[in-house]
């Protein structure tokens, strides 16, 4: 009986072991991989830190084609607003090498300390949330400099052409390009790709700016895979200048879309830093939901995969 009694305590010791085990990154070749439950999120430090891909069931929902001999590609991380670096993004913090550690199953990386008009430079950490089933990542931007400094986080995640991009509609009046092909639906704001429309004015920059409400914005693809960013809602009094709390851009050549989320634009002092934490989930929209503007069960399921819902949804 002692023998059986002793087993079981060994078997509750072990199962609870697994439970409470942490996903935690993997070194490949100079990248770093989570892998949980049909999901893989990878980093590439090398390629300016930026998140090198994002799979579920193996298929890809970042667009990674690097033939272009450019950095756009993957998910990246600029200061917002744009108006006090121009373009291109400056190297350092885009596309340089960042050094990596990995402590207690959390990826940090840090660009490096140079002086390019800007005083500052990035740490980004990588954690996987078990509860949430996600990929939590912390940008901060630390003044480097020896004066205070006004900035906000600006995610630019880059998707394959095409699908569906929606967010709780927001308080503002949304502006740009591509504000026709937007539509606001039972209080969501629903952007439906349309290449005839973005390539007919060449010269014109395909964007959309508009607030949101409630943190999150989706996207879903012709493949039924979705992909949320959760974050902290921007009140309209500290979006950046020139910016917006949502920003959508499809590049001319209608290869990709980005979907660009932005925090608050506050002071940093000098020596000090601002944090913003963004949520990725990745989930296979279940087929008894239909994949419309407008369908309120869509945005439903967004929010119960977010927690922002309390209800099962039926696959």
């Amino acid at each position: 009986m002692k023998k059986i009694f002793i087993g079981i305590i060994a078997l509750q010791l072990v199962t609870n072991m697994l439970a409470t085990a942490q996903t935690v990154p993997v070194p490949n070749k100079g990248r770093y991989s989570f892998n949980f439950k049909g999901t893989y999120f990878e980093v590439d430090p090398k390629s300016g830190g930026r998140i090198s891909s994002f799979k579920i069931k193996n298929k890809e929902l970042l667009y990674t084609d690097t033939t272009g001999k450019n950095n756009n590609w993957g998910s990246t991380f600029w200061p917002a607003p744009q108006s006090v670096w121009g373009w291109p993004p400056h190297d350092t913090l885009d596309s340089s090498p960042y050094s990596a550690s990995v402590k207690s199953g959390v990826l940090t990386i840090k660009s490096m300390d140079k002086k390019q008009g800007l005083h500052c430079r990035f740490e980004k950490i990588f954690r996987m949330n078990e509860a949430d089933q996600c990929v939590s990542v912390t940008y901060k931007i630390v003044n480097t400099g020896k004066v205070a400094d006004t900035l906000g986080p600006w995610q630019i995640a880059r998707i394959p052409s095409g699908g569906l991009t929606f967010f709780p509609k927001g308080l503002s009046l949304a502006k740009g390009k591509l504000l026709p092909l937007m539509k606001d639906i039972n209080d969501v704001s629903w952007f439906v790709y349309d290449s005839a429309y973005i390539s007919k004015d060449p010269n014109a920059v395909p964007k959309l700016f508009s607030d949101g409400t409630e943190g999150w914005i989706a996207h879903v693809n012709k493949d039924r895979n979705l992909i949320v960013f959760r974050f902290e809602d921007t009140p309209v009094e500290q979006k950046s200048p020139g910016e917006d709390e949502i920003e959508i851009y499809t590049n001319p050549n209608l290869t990709y879309t980005e979907v660009e989320p932005l925090g608050p634009y506050k002071i940093i002092p000098a020596g000090q830093s601002h944090s913003w934490t963004v949520k990725w989930y990745a989930r296979q929209v279940p087929a008894n939901i239909v994949i419309k503007p407008g369908n309120q069960e869509l945005a439903k399921f967004v929010r119960v995969v977010i927690g922002t819902v309390k209800e099962t949804v039926r696959k």
